[in-house]
């Protein structure tokens, strides 16, 4: 064989073995490249009571509760119109020179004995009838009052069950931070009770006589 067809023979070979390279490469499965999972987001915790909304607070009164009686009225039974009334014109009755601006700071003191009707007349105004001169005479003595409460004789419709009518006799009696009396006062009270429970009475009306 002469020179020149050898080298085509080689050259045919050679062509024919890359040709099998070629193919032995192609049939290969690629190899994915490593991807990361991403991590699983943890659940959402939800509870009904999360996002719920406070429910509406129960109408509010002008009176404090009850818990907050003064001394004087602690303890009152409430089925009783002798004993609310004698609580609340111990309580309206018994100011305090030192601590109160007049007499209507002791009037609204006695709102958990009253009904909420009377109650709101006597916090929505600072109008209530008492002596301003007496009151004076007796802040000038720094004085405290103290309200003993007397039934009167005087008459009075009769009780029915959802209401009832009660007049006293109240001696105010002022005595200084030492304990001297400085004064006492007389003045009568016509009371006016309703009972719209059946087992609470509270005061509807205070007049001073």
């Amino acid at each position: 064989m002469n020179p020149t067809r050898r080298r085509a023979h080689l050259l045919a070979a050679l062509a024919a073995a890359a040709l099998v390279l070629t193919g032995c490469g192609s049939s290969a499965e690629p190899t994915p490249s490593p991807t990361s999972t991403p991590a699983a987001a943890p659940a959402q915790q939800w509870n009904p009571g999360d996002n719920a909304t406070t429910s509406a607070s129960a109408p509010t009164s002008s009176r404090p509760p009850a818990a907050s009686l003064p001394p004087e009225a602690a303890g009152v039974d409430f089925t009783s119109a002798d004993a609310v009334a004698r609580a609340a014109l111990a309580v309206w009755f018994g100011w305090n020179t030192n601590t109160d601006t007049g007499p209507g700071d002791a009037a609204r003191r006695s709102t958990p004995l009253l009904t909420d009707r009377f109650a709101e007349s006597l916090t929505a105004t600072s109008a209530v009838s008492g002596p301003g001169g007496q009151w004076l005479e007796w802040a000038a003595e720094r004085a405290a009052v103290t309200a003993q409460v007397d039934p009167s004789t005087a008459s009075v419709p009769e009780q029915t069950p959802t209401e009832a009518y009660r007049v006293f006799e109240i001696t105010q009696t002022a005595r200084t931070p030492s304990g001297e009396v400085v004064g006492t006062r007389q003045v009568g009270a016509n009371v006016q009770l309703r009972n719209a429970t059946g087992d609470r009475w509270e005061v509807e009306k205070i007049s001073e006589r």
